[in-house]
């Protein structure tokens, strides 16, 4: 059990599919999260095929994961390998936000990743 004054990664995993005003307002409410909780750290994870997502999640300090235009299914498994072992302070190797072939295995996440 985690005491309540430790501070706590936390990784939202999802996935944008060139959407920017969307993808921005999905943003800006991560953006309110980290002021109303600030002891704590949040990235987000997108798995992302268009240059204008990527761009936009660098633009928040956030990590953007190449992948092909496929299934949903497939872009949140490719999120979720570099949030596995995200810490805070820490750069994620360029190798792990590179596209790649993964198993076809369908995971959906809608609560953050907490570590």
């Amino acid at each position: 059990m985690r005491a309540n004054n430790q501070r706590m990664n936390i990784a939202v995993i999802t996935a944008l599919n060139n959407r920017p005003a969307i993808s921005r307002i999905f943003l800006n409410n991560v953006e309110r999260w980290k002021e109303e909780l600030p002891d704590h750290n949040f990235t987000v994870f997108a798995a992302v095929s268009d240059k204008v997502d990527a761009e936009l999640l660098e633009e928040y300090g956030h990590i953007p994961v190449i992948v092909e235009r496929n299934l949903a299914g497939l872009k949140f498994n490719s999120a979720i390998r570099p949030a596995t072992s995200w810490k805070a302070g820490v750069p994620v190797p360029v190798a792990a936000t590179q596209p790649s072939i993964l198993p076809s295995v369908c995971c959906q996440i809608s609560l953050p990743v907490v570590s």
